[in-house]
C-alpha cells in the first residue's frame, strides 16, 4: 500500500530506510528472509500475515549470512504488520532470546507509528537495552534522508 492505493514498488519502505541507515552507518545490511517467501500480490500478503498474526505462527527463517555473536549494536527495521512486529522478526527474536545488545529499532508505517511493537521488543528481548526508535510513514521512506540523518545524530 502506498499512498493509499495498491502499487507495486521495486523495493519495500523498510527495504529503502534499511539501506540508508546502513550506508550512514557503515554497516552492512542483513534481511530476515522466510524459508517461504511472501508473495508479492498485496490482498495475498495481507491474509498471510493476519492470519500468521491471530494464530501466534512463527514462520521458518533462512539462516543468516553471519552469526551475531559478536555483535553489540543492532539496528532492527521492520514495517509495522497490523500494529504489531512481523512475525519473521518475532521469530527471530525468539531466537536470539538472550541477545545482550543495544537495540535501536525502526520501522515503516501508514499511520500506526511503532503500534505496539515497542512494548513486543521489550517482551521478546528483555536483555536488550532498548534505545529509542525512528518510525517513517512508508509513503515518505524516499524522502527520510534527512530524518534519518537526526535520528542517529541522537
Amino acid at each position: 500500500m502506498y499512498g493509499g492505493t495498491c502499487q507495486f514498488l521495486n523495493q519495500g519502505n523498510t527495504l529503502l530506510v534499511a539501506r540508508q541507515i546502513a550506508v550512514a552507518l557503515q554497516r552492512p545490511l542483513v534481511a530476515l528472509q522466510p524459508v517461504r517467501a511472501y508473495e508479492t500480490a498485496y490482498k495475498t500478503v495481507l491474509q498471510r500475515t493476519q492470519q500468521e498474526l491471530q494464530q501466534q505462527q512463527l514462520p521458518a527463517l533462512k539462516p543468516l549470512p553471519q552469526s551475531l555473536g559478536q555483535v553489540t549494536q543492532l539496528y532492527l527495521g521492520f514495517p509495522v504488520w497490523w500494529g504489531h512486529l512481523p512475525r519473521p522478526v518475532v521469530t527471530f527474536l525468539k531466537q536470539q532470546y538472550a541477545l545482550q545488545v543495544t537495540l535501536t529499532p525502526f520501522c515503516t508505517h501508514e499511520g500506526s507509528h511503532f503500534g505496539s511493537t515497542i512494548s513486543e521488543l521489550k517482551q521478546l528481548v528483555p536483555a536488550a537495552e532498548l534505545q529509542p526508535g525512528l518510525a517513517i510513514r512508508g509513503t515518505n521512506a524516499w524522502c527520510a534522508q534527512r530524518a534519518i540523518q537526526h535520528w542517529l545524530k541522537k
